[in-house]
This record gives C-alpha cells, structure tokens and sequence, in this order.
C-alpha cells in the first residue's frame, strides 16, 4: 500500500546490501511524506500496517479475535464495498478516456524483466479468494 501511495519503499530504497536493508526494516525511521498521504484515514493504516511490534500491528495480533477483519473495518475502507471486489463489480475511481485506452493499446505491456506480456487474456488467480 505504501508504495502505492507513495512511491518508493519505506525502506532499504537507499542501499543494495542486503544486511542494510534488513537493519533500515529493523530500526530505520519510517516516513510516511505528509505532501504523498493528506488523508488521516490512509496515513494512520499505512502506519499500523507497518508497525515494527507484530502484537501491535492492525489485523496481526494473535491475542485477538478479529484478525484480517480489523484491516477490512478500518476508517480508510468506509466507503469501499470489499464484497464487490472479488465479483470485479468494484466501479474504478479514475476511468481514461478514448484516447488514452488508444495510446496504451500502442505500447507494448512488459513485465519486470522486459519481457512482452498478452494482456488479453484474464487469469484467475485470486478465483478462491
């Protein structure tokens, strides 16, 4: 979600040593760019997705008896109906207009190793979900 938002990692962006990474994860200060996130309701689950203490973080602590439910209920989701997601029934918020689809369809689509992709055929992946 963070890098949704935001961009970049929140952290180990910085370095290309593993060992780095992994202390920035551990102590490193996480920033969450107030001119990325103005909505609270965002900022404060990106913040409590993130939390270093698993017992703290939303939806993680085992003593509790909602789990993933807590994230689902949380303020940033209110208007956000999660029954229509998996149904692909979720209307999105920002639609391009023709010429922009036309421009895309112009491209080729490739993955993370350059490689071409088809992007016609719809996979389903997430069908037990």
């Amino acid at each position: 979600m963070y890098e949704f938002v935001v961009g970049p990692l929140p952290f180990g962006d910085k370095f290309s040593e593993q060992i780095d990474i992994f202390r920035e994860v551990l102590v490193g200060k996480l920033d969450v760019p107030a001119n990325k996130v103005a909505e609270p309701e965002c900022r404060d689950l990106i913040e409590r997705l993130l939390e270093r203490k698993v017992t703290q973080r939303i939806g993680c602590d085992p003593k509790s008896e909602h789990g993933v439910r807590e994230v689902r209920k949380h303020d940033f989701f209110f208007d956000f109906d999660l029954e229509l997601l998996p149904r692909r029934q979720v209307v999105p918020p920002l639609i391009p207009d023709e010429q922009e689809i036309e421009q895309m369809g112009s491209e080729p689509v490739m993955n993370t190793t350059g490689e071409s992709i088809e992007t016609g055929i719809i996979c389903d992946w997430d069908a037990g979900f």
